[in-house]
């Protein structure tokens, strides 16, 4: 069996972050069993020159087992769009992908399409699977323009009716779905193989009693995190894409900048208890993976909003009193890293688990 993905990530992203999103993530899992082509969003001429030299040698450092297809486009005006652009920059790549890796593959292939806009042609062929991955429910994403929305909710009609398997992290993210086969595959504790990483962390000193991992938007709850910086310290890690963010926080706060994914078992160090403080009204149905890094460390989690997973080391903070926000931290920090946490991990959180058993409903 073998797989074409066609990432909203790609090895660009890779080689700057790691495999800390989820297709990446899917694309490494996959690749330790089956043959897994992925393939790269077309670069413009502009980035070439500016920032995305062709590579191959750095394709080979990220997995020996994948194989990475990368193009040029040389259209002038289609970048000027931005994230439009992916609309239609897909298409004659795409067409040549499949006529090679699939049209006359003796095998079953399965082709994932995890792009949010990209017009792509589920061409019927007997020996492909279709399979679309939702990511996040980019509908209603806070990163996305009402242009870049309605894109998406075209792209959402056009899969609905012509992909064989459709998986999205949540059921609300699957609302207006009608296909049949559609599934809810949220995310999982990953484990990256061949990478000397292990959830019994090694004890080190804390230096801060709260931290945060990820990526940093408009959807941070700026004022839960300044009225925390009055009793505790805070350190927050990840790539701020909104600047008017990290002016607004408290000066109390230690911002950290951007990081690789193979840093979080020295950064998950750092802090004690981990935070999820996102804006409700800015969510868009996901399942985040950092809820599971912090579980993987040991590490309790206050968020703004409940999630798929169950455990008494994670609370919802939206409806307490400050006092009950205190006591929950306090606890937390007493049992942080500890064996407690760390076995709260049952095997259905594990991400291989919940990809194998949807594999199993496409055989």
């Amino acid at each position: 069996m073998r797989f074409i993905i066609i990432g909203y990530r790609d090895a660009y992203f890779w080689n700057e972050y790691g495999t800390s999103v989820r297709d990446l993530q899917i694309a490494e899992i996959l690749s330790r069993e089956y043959e897994v082509i992925f393939v790269n969003r077309p670069v413009s001429i502009y980035e070439r020159f500016k920032n995305k030299s062709k590579k191959k040698s750095v394709y080979e450092k990220l997995s020996s087992r994948i194989t990475f297809l990368d193009s040029t486009s040389y259209d002038l005006f289609g970048p000027l769009q931005g994230r439009l652009w992916t609309e239609r920059c897909y298409i004659k790549f795409i067409d040549k992908v499949v006529d090679l890796y699939a049209t006359n593959f003796n095998g079953k292939v399965i082709i994932i399409d995890f792009t949010p806009l990209a017009k792509i042609n589920y061409k019927p062929l007997k020996n492909v699977i279709y399979w679309y991955d939702l990511i996040d429910n980019f509908a209603i994403h806070n990163r996305f323009s009402t242009r870049e929305k309605i894109a998406v909710a075209q792209k959402y009609l056009y899969v609905d009716k012509h992909a064989n398997f459709i998986t999205a992290v949540s059921e609300k993210a699957l609302k207006s779905f009608s296909n049949k086969y559609r599934y809810v595959m949220p995310n999982g504790v990953y484990i990256e193989e061949g990478v000397n990483e292990s959830i019994h962390l090694p004890k080190h000193h804390k230096k801060y009693q709260l931290g945060f991992v990820g990526f940093i938007t408009d959807k941070f709850d700026v004022e839960f995190i300044n009225k925390l910086a009055e009793k505790y310290t805070i350190i927050i890690w990840g790539k701020c894409f909104d600047d008017k963010i990290i002016k607004l926080l408290d000066y109390r706060i230690k911002v950290a900048g951007p990081f690789k994914y193979n840093d979080l078992p020295d950064i998950m160090t750092t802090f004690q208890v981990g935070l999820m403080p996102y804006l409700t009204e800015k969510s868009h149905d996901e399942s985040p993976l950092k809820m599971y890094e912090y579980f993987k460390y040991g590490i309790p989690c206050l968020s703004s909003m409940n999630f798929e997973i169950d455990s008494k080391w994670f609370e919802n903070y939206s409806n307490l009193s400050t006092e009950k926000v205190d006591d929950i931290i306090s606890y937390f920090l007493e049992s942080s890293h500890s064996e407690d946490v760390k076995k709260t991990i049952r095997e259905e959180w594990m991400f291989d688990t919940k990809i194998k058993t949807i594999l199993s409903r496409l055989k």
